[in-house]
């Protein structure tokens, strides 16, 4: 094989490597629903896990190795075994940032709160709760991150609470309706005013 026919694919699994990345970003900024998963994976006979952005790391290696080693490739067998070589540290390359990145990431990856478990939380009014129109809440799951949710004022405690709960409010979720995806709320203040007389 010619060496200027290896610099040319050298060169395409460099520019491959960089910009596969690069356009994954451009498209998920331009709002298309093209996407290439990178943090997607899947199992080939339970051993040897797919990732595209460990794949675009192996062609970078691959790519630039291959470009230094050309100066020695003089004959058929040196080409081969730097070939070999270039790509067995594209491999090391490849699997390091799966084992020591990709999968310690997806390890601490927190799991979002389910609707079902909304009721009982303590969170926050965002959006003022009117009579006649929905608000919002601010709830913090186990991980510590907040999440919101469409909420009304509890209907069997609208009486003792009043027709509207102002933003800032501090509040707890007393039911849900999964349909709707609406949770209905409490004022802590009430709620503990109740359990104190109780």
């Amino acid at each position: 094989m010619e060496l200027s026919t290896l610099n040319t694919i050298f060169t395409i699994c460099i520019t491959a490597g960089f910009g596969i990345p690069v356009l994954n970003i451009v498209l998920s900024w331009v709002g298309s629903s093209f996407d290439f998963s990178f943090d997607g994976d899947f199992e080939l006979d339970g051993i040897f896990p797919f990732n595209i952005l460990c794949l675009c790391l192996l062609l970078v290696v691959f790519g630039a190795l291959g470009k230094l080693f050309l100066q020695w490739m003089s004959s058929t067998l040196l080409v081969v075994l730097f070939l070999l070589l270039a790509l067995a540290l594209g491999i090391c390359g490849y699997v390091l940032l799966y084992k020591l990145v990709i999968k310690k990431l997806r390890q601490n990856e927190p799991i979002a709160m389910m609707f079902e478990q909304v009721p009982g939380q303590r969170g926050e009014v965002t959006l003022r709760i009117n009579e006649d129109s929905i608000g919002t809440i601010s709830v913090r799951d186990s991980t510590g991150a907040f999440i919101s949710f469409r909420a009304k004022i509890d209907p069997t405690l609208k009486s003792y609470i009043g027709e509207t709960i102002p933003q800032g409010t501090a509040i707890v979720v007393t039911g849900v309706d999964e349909k709707e995806k609406l949770c209905y709320v409490s004022t802590i203040d009430w709620q503990f005013g109740q359990e104190k007389t109780n």
